[in-house]
């Protein structure tokens, strides 16, 4: 029998990148709030009014640049035309330099990916990246993180399903896998549904990755943090991967 083979996530698994999404939304709404009403006050209405946006265009865009920059020009248009104001050049380049940015600037790991990842690769697991976004950032991400040196391959989507997990385990033929990551709808629905574990690492994190799963199936993992990892793995020989 083939070892066993990690599926690993990147956003939020490995690098944070949440919190920094969440700072980026609050400069554009505060960027909106002071050229409408001369204060912050509105900032969280136009937070929750993005989040939606932002969330409907997802089966349009998948979890690409366009999507996220997108969901802010129409926030602010809807947010100008309600208040009989016409939208600036000046203001939109602003807005779109704050969301450009999340995707150049260098992100921090999750404290303790790296030395996880390495024990796991010492143990002799194989392992790979699978993740959402567009290719040549997340891979430069994944670069910058320091794991690439321990993973056999890297995947990237515009969005993560069941079928796409799927697709890259008939790609190493293993007869053993597990899929980790912080997504609920992402990574731990699309591991039940192939029948294999689910790592579950518990982020706050954003609707989107919000999904009504069987927290009592036995396949289901949840951890508080990855260090918790490699005892799970070693004690759930029990358990059958498809």
């Amino acid at each position: 029998m083939k070892e066993k083979f990690l599926i690993w996530d990147l956003d939020d698994t490995i690098i944070t990148t949440y919190p920094e999404f969440e700072k980026s939304n609050t400069l554009c709404a505060e960027i909106i709030s002071r050229e409408l009403f001369g204060d912050v006050l509105q900032v969280n209405d136009i937070l929750n009014r993005q989040r939606m946006i932002d969330i409907s265009l997802i089966e349009k865009y998948g979890f690409l640049p366009p999507r996220y920059e997108q969901s802010w020009l129409t926030t602010s248009a809807e947010y100008f035309k309600e208040h009989g104001m016409m939208s600036n050049d000046a203001l939109q380049q602003e807005i779109k330099e704050v969301v450009q940015d999340i995707y150049i600037r260098k992100y921090e790991n999750v404290p303790g990916s790296v030395e996880v990842i390495q024990q796991l690769k010492n143990e002799g697991y194989s392992m790979a990246i699978l993740t959402a976004g567009d290719e040549a950032v997340q891979k430069r991400r994944i670069e910058q993180s320091g794991v690439a040196e321990f993973m056999d391959e890297t995947y990237v989507y515009p969005y993560k399903t069941p079928s796409t997990l799927r697709t890259v385990m008939d790609r190493h033929g293993h007869n053993e896998y597990a899929m980790i990551g912080n997504s609920l709808k992402s990574d731990i629905y699309p591991a039940l549904e192939n029948e294999i574990m689910g790592i579950h690492v518990v982020r706050d994190t954003w609707q989107a990755d919000h999904y009504e799963i069987d927290l009592a199936h036995p396949l289901y993992k949840p951890v508080q943090d990855l260090s918790e990892i490699p005892n799970v793995l070693s004690e759930s020989k029990e358990f059958t991967f498809k």
